[in-house]
């Protein structure tokens, strides 16, 4: 069997994006892509640069891929149901190809309207109502007042994503509600 490369080399233009534009089209189908990742997937179907070009460009412009509504979705959705914290989420938007000002200007989207995003008045309370339910399913049972254990807490709080400064005051309101 030929590979992709061969496959698509002998067709015209015209009809290499039209393959490209199919394969693409499938693969943003059921699920929002980073326009990194819709590349990404080009590129391994063997497509050439300019046809790749060309239908990035069509994509963006019909509104197929949009990086800023995908990180706008992305963090909404990580924090609503994974209960990420920003820097987990960050990462994971780099992992996806998202440009570091752009992942900024959806936090900075989030930061100023978050009801309409993610549901709460404030991103800084959600994130902070998002690390305390987290170590309250975990560490309900378990004394973290205990060196070891309360070291635990804090490496899943931050493997979650969560800063220090957060995963402190959490574990201070944690250790307070649990004394009294």
């Amino acid at each position: 069997m030929k590979n992709n490369e061969e496959k698509y080399c002998n067709l015209s233009d015209d009809e290499q994006i039209s393959k490209a534009m199919a394969v693409a089209a499938r693969f943003v189908g059921y699920q929002m892509r980073s326009s990194a990742e819709l590349k990404k997937r080009l590129e391994r179907e063997r497509f050439n640069h300019e046809t790749i070009c060309a239908v990035l460009d069509l994509f963006e412009k019909h509104g197929h891929i949009n990086d800023l509504n995908y990180a706008l979705v992305f963090i909404a959705d990580k924090m609503r149901f994974s209960k990420f914290g920003r820097i987990r989420i960050t990462y994971n938007l780099r992992q996806k190809g998202v440009a570091a000002n752009i992942i900024t200007a959806a936090y900075d989207i989030i930061i100023c309207d978050p009801q309409k995003h993610i549901e709460w008045d404030n991103f800084e309370e959600a994130e902070f109502a998002n690390a305390t339910e987290l170590l309250t399913q975990k560490y309900r049972s378990e004394n973290i007042a205990d060196s070891a254990i309360l070291r635990k807490a804090a490496d899943y709080l931050a493997r979650r994503g969560y800063s220090r400064d957060l995963i402190s005051k959490c574990i201070k309101m944690h250790l307070t509600n649990v004394a009294t």
